[in-house]
């Protein structure tokens, strides 16, 4: 039989055990086996058998490439991505990191990556896995998927896991030791234009894409006008773009608040445009339209 605390170890790890664990505890290979044969355990991968009965799941399989891969191994590139909750990553191909020279057999759907020189990292556990920390992601995906790069570090900046200084910073260090990667993340970053401050939303972030697309230049985001911090504002023409979210309107002192905060802003000068997560999502083109056509009325008056 093997002992119960492999179980529990097993239930952390997604449903999982390495040989390794299990012989650290005392089990012999006569043990093992057996307990194969009786179909407590299943083999999943070399060194790796799943308990019967564990469900498979995306995260478990995550944990068996991982732990195949040796005790040094962690999830990195699309995988570490995915782990930290980033959609535009895939969980095909399954990416893991070695540190360690030993010899791995091949295996469909997952990249086995063995950088010449390992940077310090402060590993970390996402849903038991360990997992490459997300600046490192950010320089792991611009060398595998630098396409998904500029949304991984709008994801990572919204949900505050970094911060711009600490990213330029890691580029000034990769630079000097060349590691992959550099180029997408730095034109990732010369397009970011909240400086070291997340964003309020994802919303936030697609409309600075839009304008840039459209062409609207000179737009600050979060700027403080007053006692209030409006989302854009175009100080040409001293006109303000307000996102409000899917949820807008559900609350009656929200509006309220709105119509107060606009008419203290009307009476500064500044005119607000409001502009709905519908309106951007159903039909930008003429959302935005309209924001070009407010300005260049704008224009011409002061002119």
């Amino acid at each position: 039989m093997l002992d119960p605390y492999l179980g529990q170890i097993a239930r952390q790890q997604h449903g999982v055990l390495a040989w390794s664990q299990a012989a650290e505890r005392g089990v012999t290979r006569g043990h093992w086996d057996s307990a194969r044969r009786a179909k407590i355990i299943e083999s999943v991968a070399p060194g790796v058998c799943r308990f019967s009965g564990s469900p498979v799941t995306e995260l478990q399989r995550v944990m068996t490439a991982v732990l195949s891969a040796g005790p040094t191994a962690f999830a990195s590139h699309r995988t570490a991505a995915r782990l930290w909750g980033l959609d535009a990553a895939t969980w095909r191909p399954i990416d893991v990191t070695v540190t360690t020279r030993s010899r791995l057999a091949p295996r469909d759907g997952i990249v086995i990556h063995r950088p010449r020189a390992v940077p310090r990292l402060r590993l970390t556990r996402r849903f038991g896995i360990p997992t490459a920390p997300p600046i490192a992601v950010l320089h792991q995906l611009g060398a595998v998927a630098p396409e998904i790069v500029p949304s991984a570090l709008e994801h990572f900046m919204i949900a505050e896991l970094v911060t711009i200084r600490a990213v330029k910073a890691s580029l000034i260090q990769s630079s000097t030791v060349g590691r992959p990667g550099v180029g997408a993340l730095r034109c990732a970053l010369d397009s970011w234009m909240f400086g070291d401050r997340p964003p309020d939303s994802v919303l936030e972030v697609r409309v600075a894409r839009h304008l840039a697309d459209y062409g609207m230049t000179q737009w600050e985001p979060q700027l403080r006008i007053g006692r209030y911090r409006v989302d854009f504002a175009h100080r040409p023409t001293q006109t303000i773009l307000e996102v409000d979210g899917w949820a807008f309107h559900r609350q009656r002192q929200a509006f309220d608040a709105d119509r107060q905060r606009d008419a203290a802003l009307a009476a500064l000068g500044w005119l607000v445009i409001r502009i709905t997560w519908q309106q951007i999502n159903d039909d930008p083109d003429a959302t935005f339209a309209r924001v070009g056509a407010v300005l260049n009325a704008r224009t011409r008056r002061a002119g």
